[in-house]
């Protein structure tokens, strides 16, 4: 893969993976969906989707990422509208890197999506990639707008966000 080289081994081996660009998560996700039609042990109904319904593992688009974060009821955190250092990871806790996936459950969102909130980016599907469609944009603004007018918008995010990067 292009970029930077990604930690993702020894004593990180259960961390986020960090320094890889848009291009090498995309690259991943390629990668994924092959090794996957290929395993012999990939889960149903999974397998079944990927060898015969040409589905394809992809980033999440904004407003996916935004709604598995935040619900539906426009929290400014995973877990509600509060900042909580036992519930990720950030400044606050004192970690100062990444820390082990699934060090904070009760921070996960009420969909319980875990380890949406910390010291390292999420990414989206939005930039440069012929998947990125007119009706993610659409549902994206849509719901940062609804998010805005409830207040919900966290401090440094009501202007337009960096595109790809959560």
């Amino acid at each position: 893969m292009r970029g930077t080289t990604a930690i993702v081994h020894g004593e990180r081996a259960h961390h986020p993976v960090v320094y890889v660009s848009w291009h090498d998560a995309v690259a991943y996700c390629d990668w994924l969906t092959t090794r996957l039609r290929e395993w012999s042990r990939t889960p149903e109904p999974l397998a079944r989707l990927i060898r015969t319904k040409d589905w394809r593992i992809i980033l999440p688009s904004e407003a996916e990422w935004e709604k598995a974060a935040r619900g539906t009821d426009g929290r400014v955190y995973p877990w509600g509208n509060e900042p909580d250092p036992d519930l990720g990871n950030y400044d606050a806790t004192g970690i100062n890197t990444t820390s082990t996936v699934g060090c904070f459950p009760r921070g996960a969102s009420s969909d319980g999506v875990e380890e949406l909130s910390g010291l390292s980016d999420g990414m989206t599907r939005r930039v440069g990639h012929p998947k990125a469609c007119e009706a993610d944009r659409l549902l994206e603004r849509s719901l940062f707008l609804a998010n805005l007018a409830r207040g919900a918008v966290p401090p440094g995010r009501a202007g337009v966000s960096s595109p790809a990067r959560r």
